[in-house]
């Protein structure tokens, strides 16, 4: 993992505090994760040159992939020119991609930092060189 050759961009949500700020009313915390993220990748990209990126999620199930893909539709509809030409696609978790279980092995370590920020966490000290712009205090958004 520290060797590997990626750049990770996270999203974390405390669905607790969004609960806790917005009552029952709070927006979908998949959806604003997924609006953040486009944004934050987005900014890489047309720092880096622009470009179009392809975008791969694992299936979840037939209604949670329903409704990303309607937030991924939304977001693409009402946001700038650069996101034209992006496409969303869906795989199961049995495909073994490579991509998404990348993803899987950083969520964790990233979720045990936002959760006790106070506690050393190896797995993060080698994947944080590789979030957003590898920056060493703060590498991912939180959201409430």
């Amino acid at each position: 993992m520290a060797e590997l050759p990626y750049r990770a961009f996270c999203v974390a949500v405390r669905k607790d505090a969004l609960v806790k700020m917005h009552g029952l009313e709070a927006d979908n915390p998949y959806d604003l994760a997924l609006a953040q993220g486009v944004e934050a990748v987005h900014a890489w990209i047309e720092g880096h040159g622009g470009g179009v990126a392809t975008w791969v999620a694992e299936a979840r199930g037939k209604r949670e992939d329903r409704d990303l893909a309607s937030t991924w539709r939304h977001i693409h509809a009402f946001g700038p020119a650069a996101y034209l030409g992006e496409t969303l696609e869906f795989v199961p978790g049995s495909d073994n991609v490579a991509g998404i279980q990348l993803a899987d092995l950083i969520g964790y370590p990233v979720a045990r930092r936002v959760l006790n920020p106070e506690s050393p966490h190896r797995a993060f000290d080698v994947i944080e060189p590789h979030l957003r712009n590898g920056l060493a205090s703060r590498s991912w958004v939180e959201l409430p």
